[in-house]
């Protein structure tokens, strides 16, 4: 699962909900791509629930943002609230794909921890470089 940057190589607790995030022309081909990775681990339905949450609200934001441009997270918050309610809403998953959805945007996802990168490389973690078990 991607992590934010500043995350340490955990969940981050304010990955950039309750704002927006503005596409630009240079991040349309690397969340396009992300977004067929994101799918493709969706699909593939052999990733734990928690990964299949976070890559969910990764696909939900990056389609909308592909789609128009801009996207208020806010709404998009409130959208999956009202569809699925709030017992089943995870804000540090959804903080957690907005940080990673806005870097992205800001770096090419140069700063994430864990995860795949764009080539579908799995990035180190924290723990990977400390030595420590996942």
């Amino acid at each position: 699962m991607d992590q934010a940057p500043g995350s340490g190589g955990k969940k981050i607790e304010d990955g950039g909900a309750n704002s927006s995030i503005l596409l630009t022309e240079e991040a349309r081909g690397i969340l396009t791509q992300k977004l067929e990775q994101y799918k493709e681990r969706m699909a593939g339905n052999i990733v734990p629930k928690a990964v299949q949450l976070d890559s969910a609200y990764k696909i939900i934001l990056v389609q909308e943002l592909l789609k128009e441009g801009k996207i208020d997270t806010t709404v998009i918050e409130k959208k999956i609230r009202d569809h699925y309610g709030d017992d089943l809403f995870d804000e540090v998953k959804f903080k957690n794909a907005c940080g990673v959805i806005k870097s992205y945007i800001s770096d090419g996802g140069k700063k994430l921890h864990g995860g795949q990168d764009i080539d579908g490389q799995q990035r180190m973690t924290s723990s990977d470089i400390l030595g420590r078990p996942r």
